[in-house]
Order: structure tokens, then C-alpha cells, then sequence
């Protein structure tokens, strides 16, 4: 069953929240880096359930993007969300979220900001060509 938009804003909440205290050196401490790898952090959920989205429910995981979107606050946060759903995102799934991701770039300067961040890597030529045509 795909998630409900309560489940993809909490998720979107959670990554976010989990990204803020990973990106600060006062919050990112050897007791947080711990729980995180023995997963008995509350937040640790967040990073693997993204990658489930990206998987199982492609759907649900642009909704989330948008939501996280929202959420980021820093360039910090924006090249992470770049780096890590949104490029996930296009190396899945190039040719079925290119024109959403084109229209969302072009109402979005937040979103465009945050495709600067993303590198081509296994994206195709053509699809890569339409990402990077306004920078």
C-alpha cells in the first residue's frame, strides 16, 4: 500500500531533522554516529525508508522531495536532497519524472537551486541536456 500524505510530510520532517543534527558538528557526536549505525537512533528510520520510497512507491517519493523542499532551509539541505532522493530519483527513473522535474524547476527557484547539486552520473544524455539547459 502506497504511503499516505501524512506519512510523506512526517518522513520529509524526520529526514530533514536527521539531516540538521548529521550536518552539525555540535549535534553530530560520536554517541549520534553510533545509534545511527546500530539504527537505534529514532530518526535512522528516515534514510532507509527514503530509499523504499525511491523503490517501491516512485510516486510517493516526488511527493516527498517536494516536501523536503519546503522544509530545507539551507544550501546545505538542498545539495543533500540533490545528492540523495532527487539524484536517486533520476538515475531510476530518468524518462517518467523529467517533465515533472522540468515544470517544478521552472515555478520552484528553490528547486532549480537544488538540481544545481545533482550530478548527471548515470542519467542520460538527452534527459541530462534538459536538466542543465537553464543553469
Amino acid at each position: 500500500m502506497s504511503p499516505s500524505d501524512n506519512e510523506i510530510k512526517q518522513l520529509a520532517i524526520d529526514w530533514i531533522d536527521y539531516q540538521k543534527i548529521a550536518l552539525d558538528p555540535k549535534t553530530c557526536t560520536r554517541e549520534f554516529r553510533k545509534a545511527v549505525e546500530q539504527g537505534t537512533h529514532p530518526l535512522s528510520y528516515a534514510i532507509h525508508e527514503i530509499e523504499d520510497y525511491l523503490y517501491s512507491y516512485p510516486d510517493a517519493a516526488w511527493q516527498l522531495i517536494l516536501e523536503l523542499m519546503i522544509l530545507a532551509d539551507t544550501p546545505l539541505l538542498l545539495a543533500n536532497i540533490a545528492a540523495g532522493p532527487l539524484e536517486t530519483l533520476l538515475h531510476k527513473y530518468p524518462y517518467q519524472y523529467i517533465d515533472r522535474i522540468e515544470q517544478q524547476a521552472k515555478k520552484d527557484k528553490k528547486f532549480k537551486e537544488c538540481l544545481g547539486y545533482v550530478w548527471q552520473g548515470g542519467v542520460p544524455e538527452e534527459i541530462w541536456r534538459r536538466i542543465i539547459k537553464d543553469e
